[in-house]
């Protein structure tokens, strides 16, 4: 059995939102609420440009963090297996 390491989630300095970051992985996972409400997910390269398929969007940022988990886990996963 093998443990993951969580993500560790961090506010972002200039916008309503959140990121995660982890070490030695190229994706940065970033969550932003938008002025209108709307709550985007984006998985971010490391340039900071879109994965395929993002940014998607969510009624919370707590929907997004689940989203982000399950991208992180999945990847990880395809490493060990």
């Amino acid at each position: 059995m093998y443990q993951l390491k969580p993500l560790e989630w961090h506010k972002h300095q200039d916008i309503e939102g959140v990121y995660a970051a982890p070490e030695n992985l190229k994706w940065r996972y970033s969550i932003i609420v938008h002025k209108n409400g709307k709550v985007e997910f984006a998985l971010l390269d490391q340039y900071f440009e879109y994965a395929s398929g993002f940014p998607q969007f969510y009624s919370s940022i707590l929907d997004a963090q689940e989203k982000a988990v399950e991208h992180y886990v999945t990847l990880l996963e395809s490493f060990i297996l």
